[in-house]
């Protein structure tokens, strides 16, 4: 959590010197796929190092604390879906949710198939199958696709055959009220810790213009603002991890981190460059490759080569990732073409 402090204290700076300059007429950058993309890319880097992390030496104090970055990670992934499920319904009207399912599931499910296919296969061979675990984890890491289809669903009845869209957002709030209170009582933390910013991004659609129009008109006092948030929340959080136990750091953080990003996109736009874009193109497929790939490779890798540094390590195993994800893309969209 420590080096996600610091690279947003970064990100401020810049911000500030962004205002600075363009004291004349601060013009924000738009939270759209273009912009947004490349942070798809970097989320997907962000959850796989929180897995490897498990996988390397302790001894090495600066790769600890990637055990923090997968869950702020998730949530910024769930913001990025809700925010473009409200955009298109937004923009598009009722004639977005005509064959909603079918243009969604297609693209989440299919991929997802043929992981499980090689994972089955992978037990089947080490004799581990069981019935039990085919249902619990299909493929590794693979509960936020269960999410992911648990709120389609509830996204499409919020919305289908709504009057409005403030009646929508009241259904989305209630939904969230009950699957809240259906996963903590199934104590299925990872379902719920992270999931505030879905309904949070799909409510924020419909207000984004005042949003963005106030930030243009006041952009020192919204930049004071939500730095005095995130000192707040943050220096709560580092002193909750590192001097005294504090309750509840880690929601506080996972449900306000994605409106920093929101805002920081806004203000500096998205890292856009080849190697991001490309990366965000297949993030999807790394989330579901890289848990089998760490699972296969990474202890292997590390114990028959001990000599081999940290960073070594990240590299190689990452290649693979990268490697058999874009794979399973193209795969995917030659399917589905």
């Amino acid at each position: 959590m420590l080096y996600i402090t610091i690279i947003f204290f970064v990100l401020f700076l810049f911000a500030a010197y962004r205002i600075a300059v363009n004291s004349g007429g601060l013009q924000l950058y738009s939270f759209n796929l273009q912009e947004t993309l490349p942070l798809r890319g970097i989320l997907a880097v962000c959850v796989f190092l929180n897995h490897l992390s498990a996988h390397l030496d302790a001894a090495s104090p600066w790769v600890l604390d990637f055990e923090m970055w997968g869950t702020p990670s998730v949530a910024c992934f769930f913001l990025l879906a809700g925010y473009g499920l409200a955009y298109s319904v937004k923009t598009k009207g009722p004639a977005y949710l005509d064959g909603f399912f079918r243009k969604r599931l297609s693209k989440l499910l299919l991929p997802f198939a043929m992981m499980i296919i090689i994972y089955q296969s992978y037990k089947i061979m080490c004799g581990t199958f069981s019935w039990h675990g085919l249902l619990v984890e299909p493929s590794r890491f693979s509960w936020f696709i269960y999410v992911l289809l648990v709120w389609y669903v509830g996204f499409y009845l919020c919305f289908k055959n709504s009057c409005s869209h403030k009646s929508s957002i009241l259904k989305v709030w209630l939904f969230t009220v009950v699957y809240m209170s259906v996963t903590v009582k199934l104590h299925l933390i990872y379902y719920w810790i992270s999931i505030l910013p879905m309904p949070m991004a799909i409510t924020y659609v419909f207000y984004e213009e005042k949003s963005r129009n106030y930030i243009q008109q006041h952009p020192y006092l919204s930049l004071s603002v939500v730095g005095g948030v995130f000192a707040m929340v943050m220096g709560y959080t580092l002193y909750g991890i590192y001097v005294h136990q504090l309750p509840g750091w880690g929601p506080l953080v996972y449900t306000t981190l994605p409106i920093w990003v929101v805002f920081f996109t806004y203000m500096l736009g998205g890292a856009k460059n080849v190697i991001t874009n490309f990366l965000g193109r297949i993030s999807y497929e790394i989330y579901i490759v890289h848990g089998f790939i760490l699972l296969l490779l990474g202890d292997i890798i590390i114990a028959s080569n001990p000599h081999l540094n940290s960073i070594s390590v990240i590299l190689l195993l990452f290649a693979i990732t990268v490697v058999c994800a874009w794979g399973l893309n193209l795969l995917s969209r030659r399917i589905t073409c």
